[in-house]
């Protein structure tokens, strides 16, 4: 009885306190298992602190499954590059942001005319807005290093004081202190800092568009009139309505603004799996097949608002909300359709790229040529646009319907793949992120699984590496060969700093290790990723003629029967194939009538010199292993490929000492 009445007394001194609803909270947790008298004690202790609550409620929030999904998304998100695109991504979208005006003006104006409703955007605005983001910039630093420091975004404290309590990201111990919770943090707190830019954008922008609605055409009257709505905080006013409606759309606007706005409902019926209250199977299966399916289907949806498409969605039709909003989803629509002009002239230049060709050939052509897939050519370079948000999903569209015209006969049935091709794109470029990587290479081993299963096993296993992300960057800064991995160890071992190169280089189609392009700096930590465009004389030829050898393989055969060859011998064929290929192209290509010749003879002296140079190397190789001799590339290559060889050498021993000078 006194037990009880103990804990009668503390409910009550709880109640006191009016904090009732973070008492429900609690209850539900599965740290405090219901435990009225244990809840009871912390929530005294915590004596009315909105942080210290939701401090608590993250400590006994989460399930063992939950601390070990902190575990696993703290590995995938620890990389340098995953905060960088982050940031980028961010930025653009915020820029874009400022831009929606010059779309939106007119479609504003059509409907004013059409509706006799006043104006709700204008051109004047955008200063505003500019104004209004160097003051979000003030306070985002503010509420990014808030939300670094403590864990909890602002608005989630000022929420908890009013007795809101949401459901809090669930942390491993240790805080800021622990790495595996570092990675979450700094995602939060760079969209702090562009919550607040794209909050006090729209504010400044709604505020002036409201003045001008109004009548008031003059500078010092406008400022005025958004002085008194900015201070209105009474809802019971007419200028407290309105600037509650103006707050209003500011907080959807800065949702939106980070890829964090309300899902869809395919989204919603996704992410249902992995809610709190499905099985573990259940939410562990979603998460390692969809592990950021809203902010993925977030960036999709905005692409395709700054496309023609937009026009038909929720925002652009009214059903999200008419005037401001409604011309603003218009704007985006228009503008993104004029986008489509340049982004056709690019691709229609080959100045832009979408996914890979799924030919091997066309593949190997298509990255000896210097190309990266979904990029733009700015100059002598690739450079990937996937960052472009939201513009990303609009250029991969054009670029991948372009690929597949140009290929078609160009008639009706062509232009209906073109335009699949183009949503397909359109949604791959998504999946062409980092974080998303996973469920890409699911896709395709649900497509392909005996080419593509191995490798999305290997993706997953990956995940489970101690800060993998960042492993992987400091790998791809010491290392700069791609590796060949074989099997899941081998996969783990790539993404290691010093095991990585234990693992067999990749090969080109000449025979050359595949090369990640830049310095250290560049290969490990800088996003967007960069390639310098390959034009040599035997690239263009080839490309010309559509000459496309594969990379080697290193096959031998012995009357008939295949050789079985280790794994490094098999690594020496494939470069001494391939450095002999190279150099008999160039001979043939060099050649004193090769110019003049019509192109059906070229390619068939092109061949007949590949085939000529395999059956060399070959031969070679065969009398060697009979001879029971190493297999060196030295020994399988002629003289004049080893001069090449030679020659190759020297230049990459003098580009560091001329880089010294």
């Amino acid at each position: 009885a006194g037990r009880a009445l103990n804990i009668l007394r503390a409910h009550a001194r709880v109640l006191d306190l009016r904090e009732s609803r973070f008492l429900e909270t609690a209850l539900q947790a599965p740290g405090f298992a219901g435990d009225l008298t244990r809840i009871s004690k912390e929530a005294l202790d915590a004596a009315g602190d909105p942080l210290t609550q939701l401090q608590l409620l993250r400590r006994r929030q989460g399930t063992a499954f939950d601390k070990f999904l902190a575990y696993y998304y703290g590995n995938l998100l620890s990389g340098v590059k995953t905060q960088e695109r982050n940031l980028i991504g961010n930025s653009f979208n915020a820029v874009v942001n400022l831009a929606t005006p010059v779309g939106a003006v007119p479609m504003d104006v059509w409907r004013s005319v059409r509706t006799g409703q006043p104006r709700t955007v204008f051109l004047g605005e955008i200063p505003q807005a500019v104004v209004g983001s160097l003051v979000g910039m003030h306070v985002g630093i503010r509420n990014a290093t808030y939300t670094l420091t403590k864990g909890f975004r602002p608005s989630a404290v000022s929420r908890a004081e009013r007795g809101i309590f949401d459901t809090p990201r669930v942390e491993l111990s240790g805080g800021l202190l622990n790495p595996w919770n570092v990675p979450g943090r700094a995602l939060e707190a760079v969209d702090e800092w562009f919550r607040a830019i794209a909050y006090h954008q729209e504010l400044y922008a709604g505020l002036y568009a409201q003045a001008r609605s109004e009548g008031l055409t003059t500078a010092p009257v406008i400022r005025d009139r958004m002085a008194d709505l900015m201070a209105a905080t009474d809802p019971k006013t007419a200028d407290g309505k309105l600037a509650a409606s103006i707050m209003e759309r500011t907080g959807a606007f800065e949702d939106r603004a980070v890829f964090q706005e309300s899902p869809g409902e395919i989204v919603r019926g996704m992410m249902w799996f992995k809610a709190p209250g499905r099985s573990t199977p259940v939410r562990a299966a979603a998460t390692f097949i969809m592990p950021f399916m809203r902010i993925s289907g977030s960036i999709t949806r905005q692409g395709f608002e700054y496309s023609p498409a937009g026009f038909a969605m929720r925002g652009a039709t009214g059903k999200m909300g008419g005037g401001r909003v409604q011309s603003q989803a218009q704007g985006r629509a228009l503008l993104g359709s004029l986008a489509l002009v340049p982004m056709a002239w690019l691709a229609a230049t080959g100045r832009l790229t979408g996914a890979p060709p799924d030919d091997p050939g066309e593949r190997e052509e298509f990255y000896a040529q210097g190309k990266l897939a979904n990029a733009v050519r700015i100059g002598d370079y690739w450079v990937r646009y996937v960052l472009f948000q939201p513009l990303s999903v609009p250029l991969a569209a054009v670029a991948n319907a372009w690929d597949l015209w140009r290929q078609s006969k160009q008639d009706d049935a062509a232009a209906q793949e073109a335009f699949a091709a183009a949503v397909a794109g359109a949604g791959a470029s998504v999946l062409d992120q980092s974080f998303l990587s996973g469920l890409n290479t699911l896709l395709d081993a649900t497509d392909a699984p005996l080419r593509e299963a191995g490798r999305w096993l290997s993706l997953f296993v990956q995940g489970f590496v101690p800060l993998s992300g960042f492993s992987r960057n400091v790998t791809q800064a010491f290392d700069p060969t791609f590796r060949k991995p074989e099997g899941v160890a081998e996969s783990v071992q790539a993404i290691i700093p010093g095991q990585s190169q234990r693992l067999q280089s990749r090969r080109t189609r000449f025979g050359e290790t595949a090369q990640r392009p830049g310095g250290w700096l560049r290969r490990g930590f800088v996003v967007p990723e960069i390639s310098k465009a390959v034009d040599d004389e035997v690239t263009r030829t080839l490309a010309t003629l559509k000459v496309r050898p594969l990379a080697p393989r290193p096959e031998l055969t012995l009357r008939g029967e295949p050789v079985t060859l280790t794994r490094e011998q098999e690594d020496v064929l494939s470069e001494a194939l391939g450095r002999e290929r190279k150099v008999a192209l160039e001979v043939a290509i060099h050649s004193g009538q090769f110019a003049s010749r019509p192109d059906e003879v070229k390619v068939d002296i092109l061949e007949r010199a590949m085939a000529l140079a395999g059956r060399t190397v070959r031969s070679r190789a065969l009398r060697a292993l009979q001879q029971r001799q190493v297999l060196t590339v030295d020994r399988l290559v002629s003289a004049r490929v080893l001069e090449a060889m030679r020659a190759d050498q020297a230049v990459v021993i003098q580009e560091p000492r001329a880089a010294a000078r």
